[in-house]
Formats: C-alpha cells, sequence, structure tokens
C-alpha cells in the first residue's frame, strides 16, 4: 500500500506548501497538488481524473485551504465513496506532520494530533515576545 498525499487550495498555495516540504522534508514524489482556479480554472474534471487513477489500496490523504470553500466541498462528496482522510484548514506545520508520518498507516488519532499541533503552531508573536520581556529597571547601568 502506498501512501499518496494530494494537496489541493485556491490560486498556488497547494504548490507553495509541496515546494516548502520539499525543503523542509525531502522527497515529495507521492504528493500531488491542484491549483485550483488558476492553473486549474476547473478542478472539477481533475479532482475525478485524479480518484479513477489512484489504486484501491493506496492511502489517500487530502488536504485543502477552507472548510466552507468549493475546493473542500469538491472532496467532500467523494467521503462516502472512497476510503480516505480529508483534511481542511492545511497550513505548513500540519502538512509537514502529514508528511513525516513513518508510520504504516496514518490514523485518525494521528492526524487528530498533527491538527492539534498545527493549531498550537498559531501565534501572535508579538504577544509571544512581551511575555518574555523584561520590564525597565531603574537599577540598569546603562
Amino acid at each position: 500500500m502506498a501512501r499518496q498525499i494530494l494537496i489541493a487550495t485556491h490560486a498556488s498555495m497547494a504548490a507553495g506548501i509541496k515546494d516548502s516540504l520539499g525543503i523542509l522534508a525531502g522527497n515529495t514524489d507521492n504528493i500531488t497538488v491542484i491549483n485550483c482556479f488558476t492553473e486549474v480554472p476547473n478542478p472539477k474534471p481533475v479532482i475525478e481524473e485524479f480518484f479513477n487513477n489512484l489504486p484501491e489500496e493506496d492511502e489517500l490523504i487530502v488536504m485543502t485551504d477552507l472548510m466552507a470553500g468549493s475546493v473542500n466541498q469538491m472532496f467532500m462528496n467523494y467521503v462516502p465513496q472512497r476510503k480516505f482522510h480529508l483534511i481542511t484548514g492545511t497550513n505548513l506545520p500540519m502538512a509537514l506532520q502529514i508528511a513525516l508520518c513513518f508510520e504504516e498507516e496514518v490514523t485518525v488519532d494521528y492526524i487528530m494530533e498533527s491538527i492539534a499541533m498545527a493549531k498550537e503552531e498559531i501565534k501572535y508573536v508579538n504577544a509571544e515576545m512581551a511575555k518574555f520581556e523584561e520590564p525597565d529597571s531603574d537599577d540598569d547601568l546603562f
């Protein structure tokens, strides 16, 4: 059983994530991207062709950008027809966690942990830095 990852987003976010994964994780041969509504003006037939050509025994993880977005909605139609994992709200930390999974099979628990970890990576850095700043002191030598 091979693991396939499909990243499908509005515009070229999918390609950007794959490029970044190539730098951070190395081999991305098992990652396919669909840059919807730019390079692929009508993604529906491309998605259909992808599913038709995917071997039944392959494990598939699909990552999209927006829950209520049209890209994710197109994949939701396939959930009752085919066993695969559909994840939305994709960001680079989550994609990296999924791409680097060395388990034999990606489990629901692993996906849920990856989502939780990815949420933790979203920070307002100014506020994070303020936690570590020391208040000015009259005791400073300078």
